[in-house]
């Protein structure tokens, strides 16, 4: 049965697709069978939503942005760096000027950095003195060669103004780390408020089932929205978060929710939410850039996360402190996955790699590079002895954790198979062509092709008690 569900309240859709071939799920709530036919339902959500079933939908003041957009709102202490600039030059300067891209020979994604000289040897910031700072007149001169940003709309007035004010005062520093990233100063109530409702619907790139099958957590923008399935009610929203969501995971307990989220080029953040109450939770992890997987271990002892920094971070539970930082890749993790005893986890790069690590250690047990380009997800079969690749080679690799050795191939994939998800024997695949295709583990036999989404399917989730397959 496909249960297409439009919560145009917020102007999101997802889908439910039964797994076997009898009707085992339907949602009756003011809604109607639109149409039907070989085992396959179709239906429609009611329209409206009244905003009193989100105890968080209120929306709140977000001081943040009021005092970075209007440089006459200043604490006693003057503009603040923290605060007021180096949001600004996150936003507006760090993509073309960090530590691994420092154009003109100039880095400002922290502090230091930002204080130091580039190729010119003029001294980018003089404390007191706007006019003669580099940085100030790049921004405000008006040869289009010169000005900065580069290629981008130039500076608003506004921004302009905080950064000459903060020169002027005495280009002060209110942070406590002066080597820190710049994306480590954003803080996280600076975020913008989730809209209140949707003027159309959004791509949906993370979606997640509660371990009881009760309840349906997908990324909004700047929020993660939490379905009752029992009533087919919106629950909570999870407010204030970057502005799109990457992946999402439940705790095998289901008490919390690993979010993966970011603006792209700016910042990253991992969050640990109370689903009980909706509240937004633990700020885990903070990178510049975004983070794109998170993944508890099927014990619950240990939470992976990893992103654009090239990085695996694993932390232990409950306490989440020192995490082991593993840099075996050299590109963005796509996916990362636990073995069922959760001592190996297996994690997908952009750098065409694939590779299984020991969780104690952080070392490398095997490397696998049969794909040709980036590889887009990753999965272990139920019983740990062999793992799931997809690639945007349009390839599903299937390859021992041991040895890394291949040991089969599907191909054929009109667009890129996207994140595989595995249960019982079968593995599961969303692919950009809109279609989902079943596969025996066995012999990698196609079982079953899902009707057609009209767009790409970005992400797909199981409830295996159930036997539903959700669809963002």
């Amino acid at each position: 049965m496909m249960v297409v569900m439009d919560m145009n309240r917020i102007g999101l859709i997802f889908l439910i697709l039964t797994l076997g071939l009898g009707v085992d799920f339907a949602i009756t709530v003011d809604a109607k069978i639109v149409d039907q036919k070989d085992g396959l339902s179709v239906v429609r959500m009611p329209t409206r939503q009244n905003s009193s079933a989100s105890p968080s939908a209120s929306p709140k003041t977000n001081t943040g942005d009021a005092v970075r957009a209007n440089p006459t709102t200043q604490t006693t202490a003057g503009i603040s760096f923290k605060k007021q600039v180096a949001p600004i030059l996150l936003e507006q300067c760090v993509d073309c000027h960090n530590a691994k891209k420092s154009k003109g020979g100039y880095s400002l994604d922290s502090f230091d950095r930002l204080l130091q000289t580039g190729d010119s040897n003029h001294a980018p910031i003089k404390p007191g003195k706007p006019e003669d700072s580099e940085l100030y007149r790049l921004i405000m001169t008006i040869e289009e060669e010169d000005r900065m940003p580069k290629k981008a709309p130039a500076l608003g007035k506004s921004e302009t103004e905080i950064i000459r004010q903060w020169i002027e005062q005495g280009a002060k520093f209110d942070a406590t780390d002066r080597s820190a990233a710049l994306a480590s100063y954003s803080h996280a109530a600076d975020h913008p408020n989730a809209p209140k409702f949707y003027a159309k619907a959004i791509p949906i790139t993370a979606i997640a089932y509660s371990p009881d099958g009760n309840q349906l957590a997908l990324g909004g923008y700047h929020e993660v929205i939490l379905w009752d399935l029992k009533s087919a009610k919106l629950d909570r929203r999870i407010q204030h978060l970057p502005e799109s969501v990457y992946d999402l995971c439940y705790s095998p307990d289901g008490d919390s929710l690993a979010i993966a989220t970011g603006n792209p080029g700016r910042i990253g953040e991992a969050w640990l939410a109370d689903v009980k109450t909706g509240e937004r939770g633990k700020l885990i992890k903070r990178t510049r850039d975004v983070i794109t997987a998170v993944v508890f271990s099927h014990d619950g002892k240990r939470l992976a996360i990893g992103g654009a920094d090239n990085a695996i971070d694993l932390y232990t539970l409950p306490d989440l402190q020192k995490p082991l930082h593993i840099t075996q890749h050299t590109d963005w993790i796509s996916q990362l996955s636990f073995n069922p005893e959760g001592n190996r986890i297996a994690s997908a790069s952009r750098d065409k790699s694939a590779r299984i690590i020991d969780c104690k250690t952080g070392d490398s047990i095997s490397a696998f590079a049969g794909h040709s380009e980036s590889v887009l997800g990753i999965a272990w079969a139920n019983n740990g002895n062999t793992v799931f690749t997809t690639g945007h080679d349009k390839m599903l690799l299937a390859w021992k954790p041991d040895d890394a050795k291949e040991v089969g191939k599907i191909s054929g994939f009109e667009l890129d198979p996207l994140r595989p998800v595995t249960m019982d024997d079968r593995i599961y695949v969303p692919c950009a062509d809109g279609i989902i295709r079943e596969y025996a583990m066995s012999d990698r036999d196609l079982v079953r092709v899902y009707p057609r989404n009209n767009s790409w399917i970005y992400c797909i989730a199981i409830d295996p008690k159930k036997h539903r397959l959700a669809i963002g």
